[in-house]
């Protein structure tokens, strides 16, 4: 009895790679969704509070592409061994150390660091 596939939480960075060397379909799991990049809401590691305004949002963007650098050499392990498998390139949408641009989210309350409504 083996697995037939694989949930894969998304802060398991090299977790794709391993489903595809053993040739398993997979999910990622987003248990964690501060972690991907919207830049409405400031970089989880930075303790910036959120804030509507135009300044903010580049302020968020310019966070996000620092935490992408910081994390490069981290990701960039998964890079090289998927390279030396064989494996095509992880796309940037799933890539954690690649800046990514999302489209804007639909428009949805704001919660703050307490839980509650705004």
């Amino acid at each position: 009895m083996g697995a037939e596939a694989l949930l894969i939480d998304q802060t398991s960075f090299a977790g794709p790679t391993i489903a595809e060397q053993l040739d398993l379909p997979f999910v990622s799991v987003c248990c964690a969704l501060m972690l991907n990049h919207d830049p409405a809401v400031p970089p989880l590691n930075t303790g910036l509070a959120y804030s509507p305004s135009r300044r903010a949002r580049l302020r968020n963007e310019l966070g996000h592409e620092l935490v992408a650098r910081l994390a490069a050499p981290i990701t960039r392990v998964t890079v090289d061994h998927r390279a030396q498998e064989g494996l095509p390139p992880i796309p940037p949408a799933a890539d954690p150390g690649l800046p990514r641009h999302d489209p804007a989210p639909p428009a949805r309350p704001v919660r703050d660091h307490r839980g509650g409504l705004r």
